[in-house]
């Protein structure tokens, strides 16, 4: 509520929201503001759209690169775990070859 108190304060500078508030009941309308439905009018906006898109395709891709780095690290744990299980596998080997 603080924010949007901030955003009827200052809005003066910005163009009337157009959007249909009637869709959204539970919203409230602050003194100040014509209209609640900020989402709406975001879902409108071409700018905040596209905006909005670049954002979701950055934080998607920080979340691939991370489970990326996340695998080849793991696979990495899961390659030196191997090679040591061989190691102590051939020593075995070599152990039981020297009884027979």
């Amino acid at each position: 509520m603080e924010g949007l108190a901030t955003i009827s304060r200052t809005s003066d500078n910005c163009p009337p929201c157009l959007c249909d508030c009637s869709s959204h009941p539970l919203l409230t309308i602050p003194e100040g503001l014509s209209n609640a439905s900020l989402v709406d009018c975001a879902k409108r906006d071409p700018e905040v759209n596209e905006d909005t898109e670049k954002n979701f395709a950055e934080l998607l891709t920080e979340e691939l690169k991370l489970r990326e780095a996340q695998a080849l690290e793991s696979q990495q744990r899961d390659d030196m775990a191997s090679l040591e299980a061989k190691k102590i596998a051939s020593q075995y080997q070599k152990e039981a070859d020297k009884c027979s």
